[in-house]
């Protein structure tokens, strides 16, 4: 019971009344020369709340990179470990641009459960015609992969990702951040989850 009045002041404090779309879709959280990458577990045009890849000190304010929809300034109304409830500092166009098209993508989903998506550390290599680099994997799922590349800017979409215990996966490139491309597998997900789903059962679609 005290953890429903919790999580209901919570929610009120994140302008809970306000249309809220569940995303999860990666981002940055950062604060003048420390950055942690985090999931957006859902905004509004209000706010958001963000889970970060590791346990947090205190903060009361940072910024939200939210990649391919830009940067937000936040103020940290409640934190639970690494669970955040941010408020956006400047409310208007931008927010609702930004909610707007996280509904969106949401929306596109397809009504099938949302890809779990998985911390891991994989060595591989991206291949965009005559251009290659070596690339490190932090996160992957049924639909896509998150990799750092030491020269992102001398790949374009399509590419070609190799993983020597896995083969290769045709991908798009859905976003840029710094080092850090957002890849899109471009096979269907059946086919994904029989290729890395041993390796990574988390993602498994019948998993409960």
């Amino acid at each position: 019971m005290a953890d429903d009045v919790k999580r209901e002041d919570r929610e009120s404090r994140t302008g809970r009344e306000q249309p809220r779309a569940l995303v999860l879709r990666s981002g940055t959280l950062r604060l003048g020369d420390w950055a942690v990458e985090c999931e957006i577990v859902n905004v509004s045009v209000e706010g958001a709340n963000v889970r970060a890849t590791q346990v947090l000190e205190p903060v009361s304010r940072l910024i939200l990179n939210v990649h391919s929809c830009g940067e937000f300034e936040c103020d940290v109304i409640w934190q639970d470990a690494e669970t955040l409830g941010l408020t956006f500092r400047e409310q208007g166009p931008k927010t609702e641009k930004l909610y707007q098209t996280l509904l969106q993508d949401s929306e596109g989903a397809t009504g099938a459960r949302r890809a779990t998506r998985v911390q891991v550390l994989w060595a591989g290599i991206l291949r965009s015609g005559h251009r290659s680099s070596e690339c490190r994997i932090v996160n992957v799922s049924l639909s896509g992969a998150k990799a750092h590349v030491s020269n992102p800017s001398e790949l374009a979409s399509p590419v070609i990702l190799t993983i020597d215990r896995f083969g290769e996966f045709s991908c798009e490139i859905v976003w840029r951040e710094g080092d850090y491309l957002g890849l899109k597998f471009l096979a269907d997900q059946q086919t994904i989850e029989e290729t890395i789903g041993e390796a990574v059962p988390q993602i498994r679609r019948n998993q409960a």
